[in-house]
């Protein structure tokens, strides 16, 4: 699966922020006309520990935009609204 095709890097604040747009995989021609934008923060906690903060934005609504893909979430991960 792809969505890094065409990948435009918009920020770039090292070592803090990095901001990028994203399209969906080639198997969902319909949304993957629309571009996304992701921002990226890291946090560092302490000397051992980094937060990362993924902020994921500009989806579209019904059709391509509602079906679940093999790449929507990794295995292990969570995802939980902020």
């Amino acid at each position: 699966m792809k969505g890094a095709d065409d990948m435009r890097f918009l920020a770039l604040q090292p070592p803090r922020m990095l901001s990028f747009t994203w399209n969906a995989p080639p198997n969902l021609p319909e949304a993957r006309q629309q571009r996304t934008f992701v921002v990226v923060r890291i946090h560092p906690v302490n000397e051992r520990e980094t937060r990362v903060t993924l902020h994921h934005t500009g989806w579209g609504d019904g059709g391509e935009w509602d079906k679940p893909t093999p790449t929507s979430i990794a295995p292990g991960a969570t995802c939980s609204p902020t």
